[in-house]
């Protein structure tokens, strides 16, 4: 089970990255997306970890089935980032307003950082179950 945990945390991680990286390109490389972007992850990332029944106690085949999930929407995840400018109406080479920024901004963290806090906290669940 610890491998589980490294493995999320090490996919949380990664993810994480190259999705500032992405977010970055994005937004033409203004520095204020990191910070708004951690921020987001580590609020959507306590909402995962919040949504997790208190008292379920996961197998290791769904959280290996999550974890794949996990591995297939970090990719989409930056594929919607790339495709940002053209989904929200934006012309090629400029800014999308501010408000529709923060709106791509919340809606391309919000699926991934959900996932992996609530895979996080059931594989720490299953893990404290099992001794």
């Amino acid at each position: 089970m610890i491998l589980w945990l490294l493995t999320i945390g090490f996919l949380s991680i990664v993810g994480q990255v190259v999705i500032l990286r992405e977010l970055s390109v994005a937004y033409f490389g203004v520095e204020i997306i990191y910070i708004l972007a951690i921020g987001l992850w580590l609020l959507w990332t306590a909402t995962g970890a919040l949504l997790g029944r208190r008292g379920y106690v996961p197998s290791v085949s769904v959280i290996g089935w999550m974890l794949i999930l996990a591995a297939v929407l970090v990719p989409l995840d930056i594929a919607f980032i790339r495709l940002l400018r053209p989904l929200f109406g934006g012309v090629r080479g400029t800014f999308l307003p501010f408000g529709l920024q923060l709106l791509a901004l919340v809606v391309a963290l919000l699926p991934v950082g959900v996932l992996l806090g609530l895979l996080f906290q059931w594989a720490g669940k299953s893990y404290v179950a099992r001794g």
